[in-house]
């Protein structure tokens, strides 16, 4: 069950009534890549992903994910687990109405429960 203070959000957001900054809480999906400059934009709602003043420290924070992802045998599957929950009612779905056909969690691809690795450092 949705805390009263997201019951309040959608009311709003249905009237029409919130700011950027609340409407972000509804986007969904998110950008598959996110980048804040968080001193001067603390409540993150500037994403500076893809824009050429911030090209040097993506790539360099891409490749410590990188590094992260062969160190530790993490990764990204290609089919992501499901909701399990419906994100308006925040109810339960019913696991017959739920697609878990491929979904592999994170790692598991690379068996990556095997590593003792911390990752950079």
């Amino acid at each position: 069950m949705r805390l009263p203070s997201h019951h309040s959000l959608q009311a709003a957001r249905d009237a029409k009534q919130l700011n950027a900054a609340q409407q972000d809480v509804f986007l969904a999906p998110r950008p598959e890549i996110e980048l804040y400059n968080f001193r001067e934009d603390p409540h993150q709602l500037v994403n500076l992903a893809g824009q050429p003043e911030t090209e040097s420290t993506q790539k360099h924070l891409q490749e410590i994910l990188r590094r992260w992802m062969d160190e530790t045998g993490d990764s990204v599957p290609e089919k992501i687990s499901p909701d399990t929950f419906d994100r308006e009612t925040g109810k339960r779905i019913p696991a017959s109405d739920v697609d878990t056909t491929g979904v592999l969690t994170p790692g598991s691809d690379r068996k990556a429960d095997h590593f003792l690795a911390p990752g950079p450092r």
